[in-house]
């Protein structure tokens, strides 16, 4: 039977020849102990792979312990040195020695060293170091005749002839720290059963439950808040709720007297109930609970037939772009967002256009009006007059999309491929300004703004000029991702972070250099699924040296892909025979650096003879 509690040991040294004993003697049935030797610098891969079997609790002294808290979050229970160690390790090597040295792990516990001085009546000399080079420099330096330290401290002495007494903690104390540490999982235990059944009771409730804290922020987003918003939640992570829903806002209602409103707003093109709750304690308000029920009364808008959206989600704050050009971009778009002049945003497919849409929207005065994103090729023509303009109908009225989108903000997709019928809607509402509903008799201002999104230039001339004259009045240019090479890591690490739980620190350690010489012709859309694609890799994986995770980022950006753009930036690789060294030793350079490919692998591909690669190579030395 496997065990229940799974605890990591990071031992190293005599500290493991002092815990070994201890755990074999252990007696618990359900509790099983790894004892892994590891030091400062090996300890990140170490905790790597007793994560992925399993450890969720770790167990080290001092110095592995700082390290530990500075790359991982897991639980962890420190083994402290005290000062009745310091002052038994000092007494010893006053014994051997006249000056005592100390060695002090840079991100440990702080040490006092003027107490133990005054403690012992011993002058002391410490040195800090962060890694083993550092170590091994001030140790070689130090003036001191005995030195006091960790394993690691005591080896490196006794490379240099010095004497030294191990720091360690007693048989005792790693036995109690074994026991705090299984008391700590059962303890989890408890609370993970207990999360787990609140969790299913939310997630598994027909109604909508949103909670944000003291300042707004989303704590909590249910699976029926998801459905009824169709916002995920890598969306709604850690940001405001004002953001994510603004006319949910809670700023307004913790501001005021009341304990709860009941309002009904339209959000996703549905009426939906919303009712928000105080959440204090002792007159401490602690957040607001919003509740979400769909008001059956009133029915979705022709949903089926647009896919449309009616909040914008986006903020110029999410938008990833510090390269110049997006700069300029961003510059032109907040410019164009004060204004009420019909827009086109035009880019290659995947550059963001509807982000930065959602943006432009929210950086205007429309922003608390509605957000309407309609794929104009999903309306039959049949019933494109009826859906973008309403109906009366037994003395009922059914509001249209572009009643729905009141002073907003409407946004147009594949506009380039819609019907005649579809465009012809559209320009009657464009020059009169109004429309009426189908049925009806009484005119319908149109009042909202609209934005084109247009990311096949090539088929503008499917588009009514007329309608393309009003639509076009201002153009903002979205640049492709291999034009803002600066952003393509802070991207990759952005959609790895938000997908999936993988540190920042191993997110950032990817080989910038793969990335940036890759063309992305796909746009942020390749470049997300890639980040996705290279996760799951790293997650498989037990080697994360930096040469891994380099070749796990090729298998994941594709390595015929890469190849092949090498190709096209180097074209005398196609042609070596007829092409002198220096034209192609570059573009073997380059496979070197890229693919990791050795001259066997490189003669392979480029159908050669290692013998020709070889001649090649001695050429250009």
């Amino acid at each position: 039977m496997s065990a229940k509690y799974k605890i990591c040991f990071l031992g190293y040294g005599k500290l493991s020849e002092i815990a070994k004993p201890v755990l074999e003697g252990l007696e618990y049935e359900d509790t099983e102990v790894l004892l892994a030797d590891c030091n400062v610098e090996t300890l990140p891969a170490t905790v790597d792979q007793a994560l992925e079997n399993g450890y969720e609790m770790f167990i080290a002294g001092s110095a592995n312990a700082a390290e530990f808290k500075r790359y991982s979050y897991a639980h962890l229970v420190e083994i402290s040195i005290g000062t009745v160690d310091y002052l038994v390790a000092i007494k010893k090597a006053l014994q051997i020695g006249s000056n005592p040295v100390i060695a002090v792990y840079s991100y440990g516990r702080s040490l006092d060293v003027p107490q133990l001085e005054s403690l012992s009546g011993v002058s002391l000399e410490t040195v800090i170091y962060e890694d083993s080079s550092e170590l091994r420099e001030g140790l070689a330096n130090a003036a001191g005749d005995v030195i006091i330290g960790a394993s690691h401290a005591n080896e490196l002495a006794a490379e240099m002839g010095k004497k030294s007494i191990l720091l360690y903690p007693s048989e005792n104390s790693v036995l109690s720290a074994v026991r705090r540490a299984r008391n700590i999982c059962i303890e989890l235990e408890k609370d993970n059963q207990k999360t787990k059944t609140i969790q299913a009771i939310i997630n598994n409730a027909p109604i909508g439950f949103i909670v944000s804290d003291q300042n707004g922020m989303i704590t909590l987003f249910n699976r029926a808040a998801r459905q009824h918003t169709q916002i995920g939640s890598a969306k709604v992570r850690g940001k405001p709720l004002s953001d994510v829903l603004p006319m949910l806002s809670p700023e307004d209602f913790i501001c005021s007297d009341l304990r709860e409103q009941d309002r009904r707003r339209l959000i996703n093109g549905a009426m939906v109930r919303c009712v928000q709750s105080r959440i204090d304690d002792n007159k401490k308000i602690l957040g607001v609970l919003t509740t979400l029920y769909p008001d059956n009364s009133r029915h979705k808008q022709q949903d089926d037939f647009t896919g449309q959206q009616f909040n914008a989600h986006a903020f110029w704050k999410d938008v990833i772009g510090n390269s110049p050009v997006m700069k300029s971009m961003i510059r032109q778009a907040n410019a164009y967002a004060g204004s009420d002049y019909s827009l086109v945003i035009e880019g290659e497919p995947g550059t963001g256009k509807n982000l930065i849409s959602q943006c432009i929207h929210n950086g205007s005065l429309r922003a608390r009006q509605p957000y309407l994103s309609v794929n104009l090729t999903s309306l039959p023509d049949q019933d494109a007059a009826r859906i973008l303009f309403g109906y009366e109908e037994n003395g009922s009225t059914h509001p249209g999309l572009l009643e729905l989108a009141q002073k907003g903000t409407v946004v147009l997709h594949d506009l380039e491929f819609s019907s005649s019928i579809v465009q012809s809607c559209l320009l009657g509402v464009i020059t009169q300004q109004r429309f009426l509903r189908i049925g009806g008799i009484v005119p319908v201002p149109f009042q909202a703004r609209i934005v084109t999104i247009l990311s096949h230039p090539e088929a503008v001339r499917n588009i009514r000029p007329e309608l393309w004259t009003y639509l076009s009045v201002l153009r903002l240019s979205v640049p492709p991702l291999r034009a803002r090479k600066d952003d393509i890591l802070p991207l990759f690490t952005f959609f790895i972070s938000q997908e999936h739980d993988i540190s920042h620190r191993r997110a950032q350690a990817v080989s910038s250099e793969v990335l940036e010489f890759y063309s992305w012709p796909g746009n942020l859309t390749e470049l997300s699924a890639v980040s996705k694609r290279y996760a799951f890799l790293l997650s498989q994986g037990v080697n994360q040296t930096a040469n891994a995770r380099h070749l796990l980022l090729v298998q994941a950006v594709g390595e015929d892909a890469l190849f092949r753009e090498i190709l096209e930036k180097y074209p005398a690789l196609s042609k070596i025979g007829s092409n002198r060294a220096e034209e192609v030793i570059p573009g073997i350079e380059t496979i070197k650096r890229i693919l990791k490919y050795n001259n066997e692998k490189i003669a392979e591909r480029l159908s050669l003879s290692r013998t020709t690669l070889w001649r090649i190579t001695k050429e250009k030395q």
